[in-house]
């Protein structure tokens, strides 16, 4: 057999991530998943031109067609931020010029020429939803009215002024009268004080409430006076007690007022309301006889009419409206003020997030970037050392400084900005250099030097001495210092002229001297400066960043002669935080005061870094000079900007000279180093006009000069020179560097000259062509010949020639350049992979280039006006193909190395092909996204499904996405032609996902296809994919050009597809409210089994229903599972019973008792697979406490579907796919949907409504307490249902925490997807929207079952409206009153419920009662609603429903609607429903008082059945308060539910529901055996009706042997009463025999599966009559299995069928009735006395008070006399259950000593004496045995002990007892293989190693001594002895077997065994005078029958002495 392609994946060599990539890819093939199909697109254009005049005519032309102003151009004239543009004068200047190179001419026109721009109109459509232009009417969110929000009743105003009599007050209620408290006196606890309230009911009924106090919160009681007889005084129970006497059963109610007045006042009002009473009882009495006198009405003919005829004149206004409805009426008052779906959806963001930059922001044109701009004023610099020099004689500095200001980067050991030069230097000394100066090299004519171009209107002297800059600094942060240096005149060393500044002191000698010597030198050395002192400081705050505006510096420091460099500035600044470094430095004493501040607008009169006026620009200048000072550009991306303004400078930092090893001069020591710019070499040439000038001089000079180090032969300098070049450069522009050695001694003669040149060097700018910026090392010339640039020794290598591009005929355009280009580039043949990188990384630029040009392109020639399949030609059509195939590799290959880049190139790719659309054929972008899609395929890797679905999420952003997918009916276009109406064929091809619907609908189809394929992959996948497609619908939505009438149905038409996609993943969507419903007994409805639920179908009816249904015309399309699993069930399993019968002709389903997983659906098979019948199937899911467990394996019903997932989808994804069908269903014409419907075959429609169903439950809102405490808690959660198929402690993992894992979602979609707001008035928004969701949800599910009631009655009304569909969309009209919806919405469900009765009243009337119980039951929850509107529309409608029936049965009564009351408000009082007393009371008035008032009815018997109906009701209500009573009491409460039971014994379809009730409940706390004997009762109670009414054989006696309690309750039955009940009822064989199914379960639940047996007896003979050998088959293998279950517990031991306990309450001040009475208690499992205790101890604490409880802990009798009558008493004792022998014999196994038990005894040791213990021959037992009324299991845990005797055992009885004990229990351990060793050992020891007194050697001493033994009567010495011969025998045999099991290490312990064994023999034989040491036969003897006997008999090692 060849290996499979698995395991040969598997097995291939490789590390852990190979094989897990082999392995993911091998199961990745395995796993049937298709690539979805890609269908061609049309050829748009020519498609469009065809149907021209079609869509010109169509009335929604603006979805279809493109507009014809969607591009155009528009040209923006630059701005300047400068007075004058810096660009004109110069292009202008080098235009003339031969030769400027084009790229110049070129780039100089990029700072001139002015913007062109193409103009996209309705670019504000094409980002996303978040994106658009908000919609002028946009949704305000209304305030919704939700019950469950409502803290306080709201109380009808009307309805409390009541004219009839009132009182209130307080009075004392004491206990009921009945119970023999007649002892009990007010000043006693059972007196409460209460608030009594009585008033008059709507109807006329009196009530009397107790509350609390005045509050009146929720009434305590609620007497109704109609049952109350007479009221009398009552001294014996206090001074001003009285008594309300109550008919029939009621217990009387004492009450106490608090004075004679209030007495008096009180009896008088009870009295004149009963005397009411009696006035009104006489009347109707006589209005009774008239009626009878009257002769009946002619009987009318049945008209086929609503049985809501004659409301329009019953007089009563609300009646009067209702009967002004129409369907029509109903469905237009749902259109008013609805909502959109995605404005108020929760689970999506509403406004767009901060973060994320839109691509659609409109795009200004560059401008000039500046980070943090400072404004630095330099106000004064003032030394220690100063002199009086003016003639005023005030001090001043000695000597002109100059300074420069710069920023450094310490952080990035950078210069930040260049140099500001400025100058405060006093005017007295500022120009002593100017003027005292010699000629020399440096010295130029400053007169006529001409001001640059754009600043020569201004006046010099006002620039020259600036003294405030502005400062940009980008990057702020600490590490950014200033740094100020100071130079002064050249006058020697630093240190020396430096001294004097140093020791200054106050006298103004010293600086008059220095002062003097300071004039001396600038006579001689006035044109150079040396380096004399620095400051700097931080900018920034330390961990702030925040500007530090303090104006000083700590210090000034002298510059060190070495340390002159910017990198030792850059060292010694890195360490300007540690004070240690920086105390090293030499302080010169002064002071240097800046102002710094921060600004946004630039003050006036700013000039540019190049000296250009910046506006505003007053002149002349009214401010002082600013200037910009340039930030040097930093090397990381984000720090680079485009240049918008010229700028042409070159800065030149001269760094250091070797001049150490040069001989040629003797004298080179104090060198200035001279910088000039010159363009040619020959001997005359004169330096340029372009080096930046210090204060002081002119703008613009010459040279420039560095400062001197005095002695210094390798000098280093720190001066930045900053020079204008010139636009044109060519190789002749070259710095030329001079050396001048500056003599400085004074004493010298000047005429030997004082600047002695000592070389040159040169750098020529251009090197091959570009600029040379770089460091460089140059060589020294002595001096400078003509022609010197070509001396210099060139490196001669291949040198570049440029040749002007050679002028081409025709022009080309730069897409099809780059289309031409880009592909050969990329070819991966062609390219090193840095510029792929480079390319990937900045795709988006290349292609808006692209689009841009091709905009231009059409705009400029008008190629726009022709057809787009013309405008561009095919080559360039090929290009973009190539380009395309040549991206797509690199996207699909290096995902993985390079996320980032491939994920922008796919983002920069979809934008491309976006715009493509916007000008190229539609048709070809079409088919180019095609090939992009052929890519990917299913299991792709998450990101590469990231990527595909960025991608159409950006193509399907496009503006106008509609128009591209032609949204109109294909199948209008081909029939124009035959002018016939679309045939069903056609319209399929319209509803799926057909070859025909993609290619029309291009973009839409192919979303949707991949939407549908995503739902197979993981979640995060999934979450994606339906993302997209939510964000779509919702951009549709809330676009403000699609709010016209009929434009949203038509873009909904083209999402047909999507419902089939739901429908298709229907078995997936979580069933959301299977767990979180609510328990107010939604499901209890769902439990309910309606004695009225037959469904016979017979033949017939079927034979119909399949040709309806069976015809295959859903095979090719809508590919539906039907799954046991799909469609929810709010319906318990009975009414799904037919569903699927109906639908497949044939039973489709197996029950669901099989454990096979195999074929649990043959779908297409015609076997039939049913449980019960050929002709029905039953869809069995059992309900547990609300959740389904549902068994079942799915097969799909289409034939295309690919394997499809099973595993659920998460909460939130099944939100945002029931949003998008919803989308589709409510925006869709009713014509669309009708269409749709009608190509639905029934299975269909049935999941469509299943989803609509589901759709309520998932947008339920859970209030806004709920909501608030889960965004706190789960980040807004919701919590998902575990799956069902991982056991309990296993959570499934929980994806929806993680965002995309390569982050390629658009920012709104990481968003945290619950983006729940932290702060208050967030939690409220978000309860607002969820309010307003469910509302809207709400409207759109009563659209559809409206729409679908209206045009579908027939098929509705088919089998009296008893068939799935009519059952499902009644399922939804009851879910909306389950799930408790708001009161705006409730409006209109009454009204589609209104409609519901008038148009099919046939479904609720006829044929099964099921629906009207069910409606009854809701309607019931309702009237005890706390909205007052609610209440009032219930209770109309429960009128409506009562009077519906009246009219139905031609006015002969209301039988059904009457009994299903009645069922229900049994029920609600069975589930403990706090039926809220008086609102429930308030709401049956209102319904008499509609019964009185409605005219149309007066003189029928009908306003007397509705009195009679409520009373019954409030009869019914009594028991409610004893039932909140026990509410905490299980066995109370379960006691009270069987008596109610048995009081129906009568009407079974209420007995059946009280003990459905106490199922559940039994159910809900683990007590399986007593669930199950009630589901046996009504089993029972089923077979007894149908053999009263002769269908049936047998009744109740048959279930006699599986217990002995069944027949007896059941067989009450009768049918004689006439009950008005039994009409109603409908048991069937069928119904029977699934509750027999039914059984089954819940026993093999209890474990008790000997009794299967019993059952099936009965079960099978019905299967055997109806030849249902599939069903035959699945009984047999579960008895099978059952068998083998009791052999695996038999063996095991492990079954606890529970234990039981007697309990016996004394006090009868607390216990009542119950005081003195003894129960037996039966426990689960192994319950220990303890726990009992403890529980029984906690409950009555509770109910009684803690103080009051004792717990009796011995069983020995209570004397009642003994016992303080304050307290109550509780005692427990163990019990067991108690056989005589004859009935041992009979009951063998464990199991039958467990079932049907009703003897229990426990034993009490005591003596004579009356001590509890003695020795054995005083100690006496007692053995009590206890009798109940019923055996156990029962339908109760807890069951009344009938008898009770007590047996005294006297001490040899006892030590036979005990003996016999001894031995059963040894044969157990050791005649049972395999033993037991361990147990074996312990009883062994126990027996024969016994030191104790009362081992059996003391019984033995104590009876059989000789000397004794006469004392006791010799049958008993007899029958001791023989026991103990069987112990002697028992024991040898153990050891026997004992050394068989025993290890090698316990020999000696089996010896001493042995010896001890002996010596037992030994005394045993002297005692009875005989040898009792076996012989060896022993050892082999077999189990005899004594043995056997005292083996069970002994089973009485329990003995309770707790």
């Amino acid at each position: 057999m060849s290996e499979r392609k698995f395991t040969r994946g598997l097995g291939k060599p490789g590390m852990a991530a190979q094989l897990r990539e082999t392995v993911s890819q091998v199961v990745r093939e395995s796993t049937v998943q298709n690539k979805p199909h890609l269908v061609d697109p049309i050829d748009f254009e020519n498609f469009v031109q065809k149907n021209k005049t079609l869509l010109q005519n169509d009335p929604q032309r603006e979805l279809l067609l493109y507009p014809q102003d969607d591009v155009s151009q528009v040209v923006l004239p630059r701005r300047y931020r400068t007075v004058v543009s810096t660009v004109r004068q110069v292009s202008e200047s080098t235009e003339s010029e031969d030769g400027c190179s084009l790229l110049t001419k070129e780039c100089l026109k990029t700072y001139s020429s002015n913007w062109n721009l193409v103009h996209y109109k309705y670019t504000a459509y094409s980002g996303s939803y978040l994106e658009l232009p908000k919609i002028t009417n946009s949704d305000y969110l209304k305030d919704e009215v939700y019950e469950i929000d409502t803290e306080v009743d709201q109380v009808d105003e009307d309805s409390t002024k009541s004219d009839g009599i009132t009182k209130q007050g307080y009075l004392m209620k004491g206990p009921e009268i009945g119970s023999d408290r007649m002892f009990v006196h007010i000043g006693s606890k059972s007196f409460k004080r209460r608030y009594c309230h009585l008033r008059q009911e709507v109807d006329g009924t009196y009530i009397l409430e107790l509350f609390k106090d005045e509050k009146k919160g929720e009434a305590k009681l609620t007497i109704v006076m109609d049952f109350c007889s007479e009221v009398v005084r009552n001294t014996k129970r206090g001074r001003y007690c009285f008594e309300l006497r109550m008919t029939g059963t009621h217990k009387s109610y004492s009450l106490a007022a608090d004075s004679e007045i209030e007495l008096q006042d009180w009896l008088l009002k009870l009295s004149s309301v009963l005397q009411h009473y009696k006035q009104q009882e006489d009347k109707r009495s006589a209005s009774l006889e008239r009626a009878c006198t009257t002769p009946p009405p002619s009987p009318q003919p049945m008209q086929v009419y609503g049985t809501l005829k004659g409301l329009e004149q019953s007089m009563n206004p609300q009646l009067i409206r209702y009967s002004r409805e129409t369907d029509t009426s109903i469905a237009l008052s749902r259109r008013e003020n609805r909502r959109r779906l995605f404005c108020i959806y929760p689970h999506i963001p509403h406004a767009k997030s901060p973060t994320g930059s839109s691509p659609d922001t409109t795009v200004d044109p560059y401008k000039e970037q500046f980070g943090q701009r400072l404004l630095i004023k330099c106000e004064s610099l003032k030394f220690r050392l100063q002199a009086p020099i003016d003639e005023k004689d005030s001090l001043c500095q000695v000597e002109p400084y100059q300074t420069t200001l710069c920023l450094f980067d310490v952080r990035n050991g950078r210069k930040l900005t260049e140099n500001f030069h400025f100058d405060i230097n006093n005017e007295v000394v500022r120009n002593i250099s100017k003027e005292l100066s010699p000629v020399g090299i440096m010295t130029e004519k400053e007169e006529d030097v001409p001001l640059p171009e754009e600043i020569k209107s201004l006046p010099k002297e006002w620039l020259m001495y600036p003294k405030q800059a502005i400062f940009s600094v980008s990057n702020p942060h600490p590490d950014i210092f200033l740094v100020v240096r100071i130079d002064k005149i050249l006058q020697g060393g630093i240190c020396q002229t430096s001294e004097p500044y140093i020791r200054a002191t106050k006298d103004p000698r010293l600086g008059l001297k220095l002062h003097k010597q300071v004039k001396a030198a600038c006579q001689r050395l006035g044109n150079y400066t040396m380096p004399f002192a620095w400051a700097a400081r931080p900018l920034f705050r330390l961990y702030s960043n925040e500007l530090d505006t303090a104006s000083d510096f700590p210090a000034i420091y002298r510059q060190e002669g070495n340390k002159i460099k910017d990198d030792e500035l850059l060292k010694l600044l890195s360490e300007y935080r540690k004070p240690e470094k920086l105390s090293k430095l030499t302080i010169i004493p002064g002071w240097l005061k800046l102002k710094i501040e921060p600004i946004t607008e630039i003050p006036e009169n700013t000039l540019t870094t190049s000296f250009v006026p910046l506006k505003p620009f007053p002149i002349p200048p009214t401010s002082e000079p600013t200037l910009e000072i340039a930030e040097f550009e930093g090397s990381s991306e984000r720090e680079v900007h485009p240049y918008i303004t010229y700028i042409n400078h070159l800065y030149v930092y001269p760094q250091t000279l070797s001049f150490d090893t040069q001989k040629i001069f003797t004298r080179a020591r104090n060198i200035a180093c001279i910088v000039e710019l010159r363009d040619n070499d020959s001997e005359n040439a004169q330096p340029i006009r372009c080096i930046y000038g210090k204060p002081g001089l002119s703008i613009l000079r010459l040279k420039a000069s560095c400062s001197v180090l005095h002695h210094n032969a390798v000098p280093s300098w720190y001066e930045e020179i900053k020079m204008r070049l010139p636009t044109k450069l060519s190789s002749k522009h070259h710095l030329l560097f001079s050396f001048y050695h500056i003599s400085c001694d004074m004493n010298k003669k000047k005429e030997n000259g004082v600047e002695n040149c000592v070389g040159y060097s040169w750098a020529p700018l251009l090197h091959k062509g570009r600029l040379n910026v770089d460091v460089q090392v140059l060589p020294v010339a002595t001096h400078l010949p003509a022609g010197y640039l070509s001396i210099q020794p060139l490196g001669l290598g291949k040198g570049f020639v440029f040749v002007s591009p050679s002028k081409e005929t025709g022009i080309t355009t730069v897409h099809e350049e780059l289309g031409k280009h880009l592909p050969t580039l990329l070819q991966p043949s062609n390219t090193d992979f840095l510029v792929v990188n480079k390319f990937m990384h900045h795709s988006s630029f290349f292609f808006d280039i692209m689009i841009k040009s091709m905009a231009q392109h059409l705009l400029t020639t008008g190629r726009i006006k022709m057809h787009r399949n013309e405008r561009f030609s095919k080559e360039y059509h090929k290009n973009i193909e190539n380009l395309l195939d040549v991206i797509m590799p690199y996207l699909m290959k290096r995902y993985k190395e390079m996320p980032v880049e491939t994920q922008e190139l796919n983002k920069s790719l979809a934008h491309f092909l976006k715009k493509c659309l916007t000008f190229m054929d539609r048709g070809f972008v079409f088919r180019l996204i095609n090939s992009y899609m052929d890519n990917f395929a299913p299991g792709d890797p998450r990101a590469l499904h990231d990527f595909k679905f960025m991608f159409l999420q950006i193509i399907c952003s496009h503006e106008h996405y509609v128009s591209f997918n032609l949204p109109m009916m294909q199948s209008r276009i081909t029939s124009r032609d035959t002018e016939t109406e679309p045939d069903s064929d056609e319209l399929m091809n319209e509803y799926c996902l057909s070859e025909n619907f993609c290619k029309h609908h291009f973009l839409v189809g192919l979303l949707l296809q991949e939407v549908k394929t995503s739902l197979n992959e993981i979640v995060q996948i999934r979450k994606v994919a339906v993302a997209t497609l939510r964000d779509l619908m919702a951009k549709h939505e809330l676009d403000d050009r699609y709010q016209n009438k009929g434009q949203l149905s038509r873009i909904a038409s083209i999402y047909i597809p999507w419902l089939g996609i739901v429908l298709e993943n229907l078995h997936r969507l979580e069933l959301v409210h299977d767990s979180t419903s609510n328990s107010e007994g939604k499901q209890n409805t769902s439990n309910r089994i309606s004695s009225s639920s037959s469904f016979l179908l017979n033949r017939d009816t079927n034979s119909n229903n399949t040709t309806s249904t069976s015809t295959p015309r859903s095979m090719h399309r809508f590919t539906l599972n039907l799954d046991t699993q799909s469609p929810i069930r709010v319906s318990m399993h009975l009414r799904d019973s037919t569903y699927f019968a109906a639908i497949a002709g044939q039973g489709l389903v197996n029950g669901n008792s099989c454990t096979s997983i195999e074929s649990d659906a043959s779908t297409m098979s015609g076997a039939s697979q049913s449980n019960i019948s050929q002709e029905t199937a039953i869809i069995r899911e059992p309900t547990e406490n609300g959740t389904h467990e549902h068994k079942g394996h799915s097969r799909s019903l289409s034939v295309t579907q690919t394997s499809s997932r099973c595993d659920k989808l998460q909460s939130a994804e099944v939100k945002d796919l029931l949003l998008c069908f919803l989308f589709v269903v409510k925006h869709l014409g009713d014509h669309q949907i009708i269409a749709w419907w009608q190509q639905c075959s029934d299975i269909e429609l049935l999941s469509f409504f299943t989803v609509i169903e589901m759709s309520l439950y998932q947008f339920k809102y859970v209030g806004k307490r709920q909501i608030a405490s889960n965004s706190t808690s789960a980040g807004g959660k919701p919590r998902t249902v575990k799956a069902m198929t991982l056991p309990a402690r296993m959570a499934p993992p929980d994806f929806s925490s993680e965002t995309s894992g390569t982050g390629t979602l658009q920012t709104h979609n990481t968003v945290a997807r619950e983006n729940l707001a932290e702060n208050e008035s967030g939690k409220l928004h978000q309860a607002l929207l969820e309010a307003n969701m469910a509302t809207e949800v709400g409207l759109i599910a009563l659209d559809c079952l409206g729409l679908y009631c209206i045009h579908f009655k027939d098929a509705l009304v088919t089998g009296d409206g008893y068939n799935p569909v009519m059952r499902k969309i009644f399922d939804i009209y009851l879910s909306f009153l389950q799930v408790g919806q708001s009161e705006t919405l409730l409006r209109h469900v009454f009204a589609g419920f209104r409609a519901f009765l008038n148009n099919y009243s046939v479904t609720l009337f006829q044929g099964n009662a099921v629906l009207c119980g069910r409606l009854c039951y809701e309607l019931l929850r309702c009237c005890n609603s706390k909205l007052s509107s609610i209440r009032q529309e219930s209770c109309a409608l429960l009128y409506l429903l009562m009077r519906s029936n009246f009219e139905f049965t031609s006015r002969k009564g209301l039988t059904r609607v009457h009994l299903q009351v009645i069922i229900s408000v049994s029920q609600m009082l069975g589930n403990v429903i706090g039926l809220n007393n008086s609102r429930f009371q308030e709401s049956l008035s209102l319904i008499n008082s509609y019964a009185s008032s409605d005219k149309a009815m007066k003189g029928t018997g009908f306003p007397v059945e509705v009195k009679d109906l409520t009373k019954r009701i409030r009869t019914v209500l009594m028991a409610t308060a004893q039932m909140r009573e026990h509410n905490n009491d299980p066995e109370m409460l379960v006691d009270l539910q069987h008596s109610l039971a048995n009081s129906y014994a009568s009407t079974p379809e209420l007995r059946h529901t009280w003990l459905e009730t106490m199922a559940r409940n039994h159910a809900r706390v683990e007590n399986f055996s007593e669930a199950a004997c009630c589901q046996l009762h009504i089993a029972a109670l089923m077979a007894e009706y149908l053999k009263l009414k002769k269908i049936h054989t047998w009744g109740a006696e048959a279930f006699d042997k599986i217990s002995v309690n069944i027949s007896r309750d059941e067989r009450g039955l009768k049918l004689d009463a006439g009950e008005i009940c039994v009409q109603d009822i409908h048991y069937n064989e069928y119904l029977l025999l699934e509750q027999l199914e039914a059984c089954t379960e819940t026993l093999e639940k209890a474990e008790r599966f000997e009794l299967l047996g019993q059952l099936y007896r009965l079960i099978i003979p019905m299967y055997e009559s109806k030849r249902n050998y599939q069903a035959l088959s699945n009984c047999y293998t579960h008895l099978a299995q059952a068998c083998n279950k009791v052999v695996e517990v038999t063996k095991s031991g492990k079954r606890l069928l529970g234990r039981f306990y007697r309990v016996a309450f004394f006090g009868s001040a607390y216990f009542e009735d119950e005081s003195g009475q003894e129960y037996i208690y039966k426990e689960p499992k192994v319950t220990s006395l303890s726990e009992i205790s403890e529980r029984l101890n906690r409950l009555y604490s509770e109910k009684f008070g803690h103080d009051v409880v004792k717990m009796i802990m011995d069983s020995v009798p209570v004397n009642n006399s003994e016992l303080d009558p304050k307290m109550a008493y509780i005692q427990v004792t163990h019990v067991i259950p108690y056989f005589e022998k004859l009935e041992l014999e009979i009951r063998v196994t464990e199991f039958e000593q467990n079932h049907d038990v009703c003897c229990f005894m426990f034993e009490t040791p005591f003596t004579r004496e009356g001590k509890p213990r003695g020795n054995p021959e005083d100690q006496w037992k007692r053995r009590t045995i206890l009798t109940t009324q019923y055996s156990f299991p029962y339908v109760k845990k807890r069951i009344a002990v009938c008898q009770k005797r007590v047996v005294e055992l006297s001490p040899i009885e006892v030590a036979l007892d005990e003996m016999r004990q001894r031995v059963a229990e040894l044969e157990d351990v050791a005649l049972i293989a395999p033993a037991d060793a361990k147990k074996l050992q312990l009883r062994l020891q126990g027996s024969v190693c016994v030191t104790v007194n009362a081992g059996p050697l003391a019984y033995a001493s104590a009876f059989l001594d000789p000397a004794l033994s006469p004392q006791y009567p010799d049958d008993k010495v007899e029958d001791l002895k023989d026991v103990f011969r069987e112990f002697v025998k028992i024991c040898y045999t153990a050891l026997q077997i004992n050394s068989k099991l025993i290890t090698s290490d316990q020999h000696e312990y089996q010896e001493v065994l042995r010896e001890n064994y002996q010596k037992l023999c030994q005394n045993l034989s002297s005692l009875l005078g005989e040898s009792v040491w076996p012989d060896e036969q022993v050892g082999s003897f077999k189990r005899n029958s004594a043995a056997l006997f005292s083996a069970i008999s002994g089973a009485n090692n329990h003995t309770s002495t707790a």
